[in-house]
């Protein structure tokens, strides 16, 4: 087997519209051999993973994938189930996948749901290369590739905090971004996000941070207010520790001043072990607290939004003898607890032995070696966190209720949102002053795990508290998306209508093929109608309105960067990009870019062209409220739909209508939108009409729209590459990115009704487009121009240089121009200024630009020349 390509989606995409891998894997001669008739391959991949006899597959139930095998299903398939448990496994439990076949026999796409990309692409390559060893009847050390894959998933994996944060968003419909590797988050999108780090958030106050991760000053504050703290002080010195304990009492706690997860903390019970914990607490801290220890258990109340929200009591890592094993061997067994993990990747940590440990052992009697009798409890550590391998107890009904207002008090006195509060008492349903309890340390970006899952007691879904602070009731966590796909208009869709949202008030976030605007200024250029374009538009803090150009090939590549938008739009679906990757019909460009109309939410808007079979195929897939246009108001497919009572889009009378049923609202007249030329270029009159309808559907009002379309017009500070017509001289030139032969036509449309001496025109085509398209691009040049000069972009494409040029001269010949009017001049900045040289009197330049910026600095500074001859002829004849 041969894995041709690997995609990971990560967002809605023709596959899924939830996050997955398709692998491009090509079976060879398995393709003639199905599982059921390979020898002994069935029992051999249940050996390797038993747990697959739980996959239900087509059947439904537990045992339907095994059920599959006997009957004979292909390798494509297998490996589809191989690398979903493969990943759930090592803790990334997926269920969601399906292998679909290709044009090509024996080749597959197989698609499988991942939580972490990089996890989910080695299970499958680990996947493949099993079936492969079980089928050449090869060991395979299964078990050295999961450890390997386990390993890379908890270095991949979000934090426990942060991984239920994200969970509870995710319930609540809250969309997020992963911003790092590590645990940083971004929920929600532009002006409406919020970041969490584990448990700290946007909203957590510098200060209160600073402060609590003060040991010293936390105590002070708490102590100004009335809060009971151990007595204690802040020393630097051996000389300061000695003195230190003379003034107060064994037991004693000495710690780092700004320490956290219990590092460092040492329980002193006599004078010769305080200087052994006071060299140790400065290997993480100069300054060292020393403080009085408070008898009692150790309890973390969870304080959110000046709320107790949980309460767990910490027990520290300990084991119990059973008179058979040492104390090594029986950490060892406490540590392959499936629940332990490292750090805090899992519910609980595992137990490092380390110098503490051996320390305490010692103070206990024992050495790792010892075998301890039956039920005898051995401390491991001092601090009960869970971070060093302690336990917690959900306790939070058993809370007094004046304990709970002195972990607010301590929490909001500190200036803290979320705050862990550590308590040391012996009883907690008691108020302090009955037990001598007192507080001990506030924590910032307290850890949730010991909360979530408990080790007895009821787990608390403290996430959601957490969440509603960020997102109380009625707060919206999205900005409106209109997501703009098709073949051609979207970009001048995508202006019109970010042009009408900012006079609408909007910080407007708008993405294209040419460039990033921020509200209406340009912060990138180039092909931008990717996931990640759109992401750089739905992080970004200050656009609260998101207008989203995405292309073909940012769908088919990596999916959608989000999950739904409020519209969608298709303007067309022609015959641009067929012969690319996999793209053989126009089912599979309309399959891909109907992705957009999918997503959209139940409220949201579908915006479905009625004048398009290719699009109308679909529309059975579509969500949201369905809203045809068609600029002809007569088309058949719109008036069966309004008569259903349903929403359309159209042109009568040289006016933008919108349409529910009978009802019709007329929006504005043609003639004033610049952009049209006076109805001339029915393109923008198609596209114009898009804009009016969207900005409509988002509840922008009609006047405010009709001012905003009578200012837009195509000139290259609102509208680059679209339709820039400037009088050069006494020739004018028109500047367009048309780059396929339906936007050629379009332009030749409009520039058939201008009264102009001679059209000129400079074309090229991609060179990843098929012959036939070329040369059909080719043909409407040859029919609309009078001379035609043929350039070649700089990216080929895998063409060889002439090979496109060779194309189109057939094309523009075979319309009937002579080869004495068709130049080729490769270079497009020598092919513009050649054809801007010789143009004469009343001539119309039209060059179908590649590099818009340099070849408009290129008409720009001619024009400015040609001025610049006029007004000395000028001088001269006035002289």
């Amino acid at each position: 087997m041969k894995i041709l390509e690997i995609n990971t989606y990560q967002g809605p995409n023709v596959w899924s519209l939830i996050p997955v891998i398709r692998m491009k894997l090509d079976i060879g001669e398995l393709e003639y051999k199905p599982s059921n008739e390979i020898k002994d391959f069935n029992e051999s991949l249940l050996k390797y993973i038993p747990s697959l006899e739980t996959h239900g597959c087509s059947y439904g139930y537990p045992g339907g994938f095994v059920k599959r095998l006997q009957e004979g299903t292909w390798m494509g398939h297998v490996v589809e189930h191989v690398a979903i448990e493969i990943q759930c496994l090592v803790g990334n439990n997926v269920t969601r996948g399906k292998t679909r076949s290709s044009s090509h026999k024996s080749v597959y796409n197989v698609v499988y749901a991942y939580v972490n990309e990089s996890v989910g692409v080695e299970a499958g390559k680990i996947a493949v290369s099993l079936l492969e060893h079980i089928i050449n009847n090869i060991p395979f050390s299964l078990k050295n590739e999961l450890t390997r894959l386990d390993k890379m998933a908890r270095e991949c994996s979000l934090g426990p905090s942060t991984n239920g944060l994200v969970e509870e968003a995710k319930r609540r419909r809250i969309p997020y971004f992963r911003l790092n590797n590590e645990s940083l988050v971004q929920l929600g999108y532009g002006a409406y996000q919020r970041r969490i780090e584990s448990s700290v958030t946007s909203e957590t106050g510098c200060i209160g941070v600073d402060i609590a991760s003060n040991k010293d000053l936390t105590k002070k504050l708490l102590s100004d207010i009335g809060i009971p703290v151990p007595e204690g002080f802040v020393i630097k010195t051996s000389e300061e520790l000695l003195n230190s304990i003379e003034k107060l009492s064994f037991p004693l706690v000495i710690k780092p001043l700004n320490g956290n997860h219990g590092k460092g903390v040492t329980f002193v019970y006599e004078l010769h072990n305080a200087l052994d914990a006071f060299i140790c607490a400065q290997k993480l801290s100069e300054e060292v607290i020393i403080e009085q220890l408070i008898p009692g258990n150790d309890y973390r109340l969870l304080v959110v939004n000046d709320e107790l929200v949980a309460a767990a009591e910490r027990i520290p890592a300990h084991i119990y003898g059973n008179g058979v094993n040492t104390i090594e061997e029986l950490i060892n067994i406490l540590n392959s607890d499936p629940l332990r993990g490292d750090g805090h990747e899992k519910v609980l940590s595992k137990v490092v032995i380390d110098d503490e440990t051996k320390h305490l052992l010692k103070e206990q009697g024992f050495e790792l070696d010892s075998v301890p009798p039956i039920s005898q409890y051995i401390k491991l550590k001092d601090a009960a966190n869970l971070s060093s391998g302690g336990i917690a107890i959900d306790r939070t009904d058993e809370v007094h209720s004046t304990i709970a207002d002195i972990a607010v008090r301590a929490a909001k006195t500190v200036g803290l949102d979320t705050a862990g509060v550590d308590l040391i008492t012996t009883d907690i349903s008691k108020p302090l002053h009955e037990t001598g309890g007192a507080i001990c340390e506030i924590n910032a970006g307290p850890g949730l795990r010991m909360h979530f899952h408990p080790s007895a007691g009821k787990p608390r879904n403290v996430a959601r508290k957490i969440i509603e602070k960020l997102y109380p009731d009625g707060t919206p966590s999205r900005i409106p998306i209109v997501a703009i796909t098709g073949t051609n208009g979207k970009t001048t869709v995508a202006r019109m209508l970010s042009h009408i949202m900012k006079h609408n008030g909007k910080k407007v976030g708008m993405t294209s093929s040419d460039e990033i605007r921020i509200d209406g200024k340009r912060i990138l250029t180039g092909d931008l109608t990717g996931p990640w374009s759109s992401q750089v538009v739905l992080k970004d803090p200050t656009v609260d309105f998101a207008v989203l150009e995405v292309a073909r090939g940012g769908i088919q590549r990596s999916g959608l960067a989000f999950d739904y938008c409020d519209i969608g739009i298709i303007t067309n679906i022609q015959g641009d990009h067929l012969g690319c990757g996999d793209l053989e019909t126009m089912d599979d460009l309309a399959s891909i870019k109907s992705v957009v109309l999918e997503i959209v939410k139940k409220q949201g808007y579908a915006f479905i062209n009625a004048e398009d079979e290719n699009i109308m195929k679909f529309i059975d897939d579509y969500a949201g409220t369905h809203v045809y246009f068609a600029l002809d108001s007569e088309n058949q497919v719109l008036k069966e739909h309004l008569q259903r009572n349903g929403y359309g889009l159209f042109i009568r009378d040289n006016m933008i209508v919108i349409a529910k049923g009978s009802i019709e609202l007329k929006i504005i007249c043609i003639d004033k939108i610049p952009a049209t030329f006076n109805g001339a270029a029915a393109c923008n009159v198609f596209n114009s009409m898009l804009a009016v309808g969207a900005a409509y559907f988002s509840g922008v009002k009609t006047e405010t729209i009709c001012k905003a379309m009578e200012l837009f017009n195509t000139s290259f500070d609102l509208s680059p590459g679209r339709l820039n017509l400037e009088q050069v001289g006494d020739f004018k030139v028109l500047l367009d990115y048309g780059h396929n032969a339906p936007a050629v036509q379009a332009v030749a449309d409009f520039i058939s009704k201008m009264e102009v001496n001679k059209r000129i025109g400079i074309i090229a085509s991609p060179g990843d487009r098929r012959n036939e398209d070329i040369y059909k691009l080719g043909f409407i040049a040859g029919r609309a121009f009078d001379e035609v000069v043929i350039k070649e972009d700089e990216d080929l494409r895998g063409r060889k240089p002439g090979e496109i040029a060779a194309i189109l001269k057939e094309g523009i010949q075979s319309a009937g121009l002579d080869c004495d009017r068709i130049k080729i001049i490769p270079d497009e900045l020598e092919a513009v200024t050649y054809s801007l040289r010789n143009a004469g009197t009343n001539d119309l330049v039209v060059i179908f630009c590649d590099e818009i910026e340099l070849v408009w600095e290129k008409v720009s500074s001619l024009s400015k020349e040609v001025s610049n001859i006029h007004n000395i002829e000028s001088k001269v004849l006035n002289s």
